[in-house]
């Protein structure tokens, strides 16, 4: 052979080589499931209609189920074990020292016999095909369950419409059976129409930092930490109006604590999905930063300022003794989380906070300013113990000046906390006796949103009254500012006549008058009604003693004018807070 033929074979041997090589790797990319001998048995498909291939089906004898599904599940998990989910599956976790269960997730007692006491040598397990179709051989006459256990993270939950009923097998018959699992459906397909699914994940502690609890950021940060500690934030998971609310057999509790406790420290428990989209049957699995303390201070510094190993703050820092991020348009949008966040549940359960697009809607009035413009008012204080003063945000959050607690009332003042809806008694007028006098009331929304907003069972209630020499009213008339709602069967708003951003309105109230004026004045009061007395009533199964613990309603105007001198009191606002104070289970 000569030296030019040998080295034009070497193109030729490489180009069978790679074909040879490519015609391996492509049927490699090929996996077909051989059909197996004997009857085709059943085909396994999820609850949309479309095959489950590569899941796994067991053929369990009925005489090793012992137990009843009827039972208590916990009865079931024997003491110290610790099952891991494996990839796409689900399993559950039980505390080795007293038993308690993490997780739940496998509710029925022949999961509990596949996972636990698998017998490989007695039962017979097969897999789908890519049709969702599956075979078992050699089967003998008899009484079996049959359980399917997941092959993707699509099929979270283990499925079987036999699992808690006995199928016979006879013989070599085909007897062909269609098992439905349970699709399950990820938090990010489910909720895109829905503005609370957005808790965040696990935050890291930045370094630097002994943890991310209020406590720890308090070592520090006093005078931002005790303002903190008074406020609505502070007890947003022990308010007793929410307990009662997500006590109900009803309420969808995990939802609710989105924006109770909103970043998944605080949360026992990662909802990775709902079965068939349901919000009642959420996907748990166990939270191994789950942390206890930081649960209890609801809405802290870590909710708003710890993302991703780093401090967000307003202000940057090279000095500081953890990372920091300055982000100050962050922190401005960050109320909207919870605070526009409406959504309608199921015909009965409806969750609305609109207070983000009624602030959109006072544009261009509010053009350029946010929740913190008017909530966490300019104060100048050291960020540190014996640092420079300089210009920061009080973290008080007075808000609508109704506190979760009596206590809250004491430096409500001190705390920022100013009227959305400005009273002016501009007169009265025709006042004669036995005659109608004309009591004229201009009203103004000075806030940026609607009032009220939030919470649809509060409002706002205006009362003119007559009030004779003893304290006792003669006469009475009363105006409210509200959003009423009908809550069954069927939920939906059938008053809305609250004030937009920056509205104004002129009231002309009649006032039938006695033929005899002496000692008589006419209070105009304002109140703002979290709770009135009979839905307190109906919450005290839920909460003991509410009304003792919960303040129904705030007193934010009172003015009294007496109708023979013309002469005016106008209570200041700090008066008027101790005389709430003073209001116990009653508006």
């Amino acid at each position: 052979m000569k030296f030019s033929d040998k080295w034009l074979k070497i193109p030729f041997i490489i180009l069978v080589v790679f074909a040879f090589s490519f015609s391996c790797s492509k049927k490699q990319q090929v996996v077909e499931t051989p059909k197996p001998a004997g009857p085709e048995y059943g085909t396994v498909k999820d609850s949309l209609g479309k095959p489950v291939a590569s899941a796994s089906v067991y053929l369990v004898p009925a005489s090793e189920q012992a137990v009843s599904c009827n039972q208590n599940r916990i009865e079931y998990y024997p003491p110290r074990a610790h099952i891991v989910r494996p990839p796409g599956e689900r399993a559950f976790f039980v505390n080795g020292a007293d038993s308690t269960i993490y997780l739940a997730s496998i509710d029925e007692p022949l999961e509990y016999l596949v996972y636990m006491t698998p017998k490989p040598g007695k039962w017979q397990v097969t897999y789908t095909d890519p049709k969702g179709r599956f075979w078992f051989k050699d089967t003998k006459p008899g009484d079996y369950y049959m359980y399917v256990k997941p092959a993707s993270k699509k099929h979270l939950m283990p499925g079987g419409s036999l699992c808690c009923g006995v199928t016979t097998v006879k013989g070599d018959e085909d007897t062909r059976k269609e098992i439905t699992m349970l699709r399950n459906v990820s938090l990010e397909e489910v909720g895109k129409d829905w503005d609370f699914l957005f808790v965040d994940g696990n935050q890291k502690t930045p370094d630097g930092l002994y943890g991310i609890r209020a406590e720890d950021c308090g070592e520090c940060h006093i005078e931002q930490y005790l303002e903190w500690k008074d406020s609505t934030h502070a007890q947003a998971l022990q308010d007793a109006q929410y307990q009662a609310e997500i006590s109900k057999p009803g309420s969808p509790k995990w939802v609710c604590l989105n924006c109770h406790t909103p970043i998944q420290n605080q949360r026992p428990y990662f909802i990775r999905g709902l079965v068939e989209g349901d919000y009642y049957r959420p996907i748990r699995e166990v939270n191994p930063e789950y942390d206890p303390i930081l649960e209890r201070e609801s809405i802290s510094c870590a909710i708003c300022h710890v993302r991703d190993g780093y401090i967000i703050g307003p202000y940057g820092s090279k000095v500081a003794a953890h990372p920091v991020k300055k982000d100050k348009s962050y922190l401005g949008d960050l109320c909207n989380y919870c605070h526009n966040v409406n959504d309608v549940l199921n015909p009965a359960t409806v969750c609305c906070f609109d207070i983000g697009r009624e602030m959109r809607s006072g544009e261009p009035f509010r053009k350029g300013e946010n929740c913190v413009t008017c909530h966490m008012q300019s104060k100048r204080r050291p960020l540190m113990k014996g640092y420079p003063s300089r210009k920061g945000s009080a973290h008080w959050w007075a808000g609508s000046g109704a506190p979760k607690f009596f206590f809250g009332y004491d430096n409500m003042v001190e705390r920022g906390y100013v009227p959305g809806l400005k009273i002016t008694i501009k007169g009265i007028t025709n006042v004669r006796p036995g005659k109608e006098a004309i009591l004229k009331v201009h009203y103004k929304n000075v806030a940026g949103h609607y009032l009220l907003t939030g919470d649809p069972e509060r409002f706002l209630q205006m009362e003119a009254a007559l009030v004779d020499g003893s304290g006792k009213k003669v006469y009475k008339t009363i105006n409210k500012i509200e959003q009423h709602w009908i809550w069954e069967p069927v939920s939906y708003k059938d008053i809305d006549n609250r004030m937009k951003p920056l509205e104004e309105r002129v009231l002309k109230i009649k006032i039938p008058l006695p033929d005899n004026l002496n000692g008589l004045k006419l209070v105009y009061k304002g109140t703002h009604v979290r709770l009135t007395p009979g839905h307190a009533d109906h919450m005290e199964g839920s909460v003991s003693n509410i009304r003792e613990v919960y303040p129904l309603s705030t007193i934010f105007f009172m003015e009294e004018i007496d109708l023979k001198t013309k002469k005016r009191k106008k209570y200041p606002l700090k008066e008027l807070m101790a005389i709430s104070k003073k209001k116990v289970g009653v508006i």
